[in-house]
């Protein structure tokens, strides 16, 4: 007997276009909400991620999207123990050079970037990462993009009332 899947609904804006010049607040979770990343350390004023050798990893790669992709930039982000947090900036396709001269970008998705980078961290963990979903939201607004900023700032400070707190 076949085992059935259960249907997923979709997270994604329907009919919106993920490769559209935007902000992209994300927040990807580790498979099970395991503990892998880090651990937060110092008091609650002064908390910080204290990354495992698989949380290096993950920044690492979290900090190549801004060489990887021509039109998409790592901005704010934090590792947490069981997920990271981030902002992610997609540029219009047309961009400038020095000395004025345009050229055109290789485009990409924000589709693209966050499978690509579960994938390659998977494959260097050795086994599944993540959850096989991640939250995505559109910054829309200055007001929300300083609000999600600084919430991904505070982030450590706030672990333990944090939702995904194990």
């Amino acid at each position: 007997m076949e085992k059935q899947l259960p249907n997923r609904k979709s997270l994604r804006l329907k009919n919106y276009d993920y490769s559209r010049a935007g902000y992209y607040f994300v927040t990807i979770c580790t498979e099970d909400k395991q503990n892998l990343l880090c651990d937060i350390v110092g008091d609650a004023a002064h908390s910080i991620p204290q990354f495992t050798p698989t949380g290096h990893m993950v920044q690492q790669h979290l900090q190549n999207i801004n060489m990887i992709y021509d039109n998409a930039k790592l901005d704010c982000h934090i590792i947490m123990p069981n997920h990271i947090h981030c902002i992610i900036i997609i540029e219009d396709l047309l961009q400038q050079e020095e000395g004025g001269r345009l050229r055109a970008a290789t485009p990409t998705s924000l589709t693209k970037i966050i499978n690509s980078f579960k994938t390659i961290t998977s494959k260097k963990y050795g086994k599944t990462l993540w959850q096989r979903n991640y939250y995505e939201h559109v910054i829309r607004s200055d007001k929300e993009l300083h609000e999600i900023s600084e919430y991904i700032v505070t982030n450590p400070i706030k672990w333990q009332l944090d939702k995904y707190y194990t």
